[in-house]
């Protein structure tokens, strides 16, 4: 089953988990650029709009 991590991607490519993560084994991933909406708690309230919609 697919999961979603939130990650930071710097300017030289570098990826960094915003929360730790365990895995049993080394896994394939997919990466997903997304719009820079001015920072970390826009993006996340972004996100979080449609399913507080449902709420």
């Amino acid at each position: 089953m697919a999961q979603t991590f939130e990650a930071i991607v710097d300017e030289n490519g570098n990826v960094r988990l915003l929360a730790p993560l365990h895995l049993p084994k080394a896994r394939r991933a997919i990466v997903t650029l997304l719009e820079d909406t001015g920072g970390i708690v826009a993006e996340t309230a972004l996100m979080s709009q449609a399913a507080l919609a449902k709420d």
